[in-house]
């Protein structure tokens, strides 16, 4: 099953062009029972069921009137998500090793307070958004960068539950955005630190060459930068 919804999922976002803003409409949004949402349809068929066999003038009632509050459900549902509009935001760089932000800005220019859930992907962890009425607000998820260069933002899912509970309405975003991981920087070494501390450095007047220390080789450095008693020892050897 965890399968069959990753092939959906690479198939649905595979549709999706790179955007840097958008309004949501009846396209791009889709619609799903809950858990409860499925429970209730469950408790209308059994009572259904039941109106059949009996001939229960108040089950067939019930049974109807759930499946009514359902279709009340759908509604409401889609309109949490229809006509929203958002927009990327650039995000700032970071070092490799630490969380970038990438931020988006939803818009509701609609009368209706809209209760929003936004996550990357299917594993991060969901921002709740109570968005009033013709106002606007900024999120920013974390992304974690393990590699220095240019990043790409994330799919983005966005969904609502409200105001019942039954049904989830959901869209998928492919913000057209990036952000920059920038090369760890080379910690300073002890002597200089040291050296930092206790105010020490080169007077003038002092006899002595314009040299500090040796500094550890690091993979990459050049011949050049190597000093001339190492490749004398390397000769001898």
């Amino acid at each position: 099953m965890l399968l069959f919804r990753k092939s959906l999922q690479r198939w649905l976002l595979g549709r999706l062009p790179l955007q840097r803003a958008g309004r949501l409409g009846q396209k791009r949004i889709y619609l799903l029972p809950t858990r409860f949402g499925l429970l209730l349809l469950l408790v209308a068929l059994a009572v259904w069921v039941g109106a059949l066999n009996y001939a229960v003038s108040l089950a067939y009632a019930l049974a109807f009137w759930i499946i009514g509050l359902m279709l009340v459900a759908v509604l409401m549902a889609y309109r949490q998500l229809s006509g929203l509009s958002w927009t990327v935001l650039p995000g700032e760089g970071v070092f490799v090793g630490q969380h970038a932000d990438c931020r988006i800005r939803l818009d509701n220019d609609s009368a209706l307070a809209r209760r929003l859930q936004l996550r990357a992907g299917q594993e991060g962890e969901p921002l709740s958004c109570l968005l009033a009425a013709g106002s606007s607000q900024s999120l920013a998820l974390p992304l974690l960068l393990a590699r220095r260069g240019r990043h790409a933002y994330p799919a983005l899912q966005l969904w609502s539950t409200a105001p019942f509970g039954l049904m989830r309405a959901f869209a998928w975003l492919r913000p057209d955005g990036h952000v920059l991981a920038y090369p760890l920087p080379v910690p300073d070494r002890e002597r200089n630190d040291l050296h930092s501390e206790q105010g020490s450095g080169r007077q003038s007047g002092d006899d002595e060459e314009d040299f500090s220390h040796l500094a550890e080789y690091r993979q990459g450095d050049t011949r050049a930068r190597l000093p001339g008693a190492y490749w004398h020892g390397v000769m001898y050897w």
